[in-house]
């Protein structure tokens, strides 16, 4: 074997390795990201949702179309909704800050195309004006839940916050599902690499 050939075996051998290595990270990043999906679908999602439809029944109650019959059920919804609040707000930060994390990653900016990208920091942005508009409402109730009757503090900017953070989280979720449904019509032979499992989260917590 000449000298010429065995530069070119190694040159390829090298080449092969890079290769290997690159598919493997790749793969892995799909990977940390399916983990974060179920993370948020087994563990944020079921807080969210008895969050939202504990507000969304207080919100009938304060409105007069679902009728309470004394101040002291007001009073224990009202702390039924904090505790839940509280739970949920608890899961979302944490999660929010791995997803944080992940976006940040060194692998991921390198590796990972435009519309992954978009599509990531969109989603990001839309759980975070969620959890902000929890977050004010969770606030907003932490006086009445702790039996105490003064005007809360923050009720003057409480609606105008709660209005922005409600457009924030629809106009993200818009750019979210875009960037979506834009990466599903990319043809990119990457996407071999990023295959994953199905995910491993009941149905009725996909929202």
């Amino acid at each position: 074997m000449n000298k010429k050939t065995r530069i070119s075996i190694i040159s390829v051998t090298i080449l092969l390795l890079f290769f290997g290595l690159y598919i493997y990270d790749y793969h892995s990043l799909a990977m940390k990201g399916w983990s974060l999906f179920n993370d948020r679908c087994n563990n944020v999602n079921p807080l969210y949702i008895k969050t939202r439809n504990q507000h969304l029944y207080l919100g009938s109650v304060i409105s007069g179309d679902v009728k309470i019959d004394s101040s002291e059920k007001l009073v224990a919804e009202i702390k039924n909704l904090s505790a839940y609040a509280s739970g949920y707000l608890d899961k979302e930060n944490q999660w929010l800050n791995n997803q944080e994390k992940y976006l940040n990653r060194w692998d991921f900016k390198l590796l990972e195309p435009e519309y992954v990208k978009r599509a990531g920091n969109y989603q990001l942005l839309m759980y975070q004006a969620q959890y902000n508009y929890y977050k004010t409402v969770s606030d907003f109730f932490a006086p009445f839940a702790a039996g105490k009757q003064e005007k809360p503090s923050n009720s003057d900017t409480a609606l105008k916050d709660l209005d922005k953070y409600a457009a924030d989280m629809q106009n993200y979720r818009k750019l979210y599902f875009d960037a979506m449904d834009t990466g599903v019509n990319v043809k990119d032979w990457r996407k071999i690499f990023a295959q994953v499992p199905e995910p491993n989260c009941p149905e009725e917590n996909l929202i």
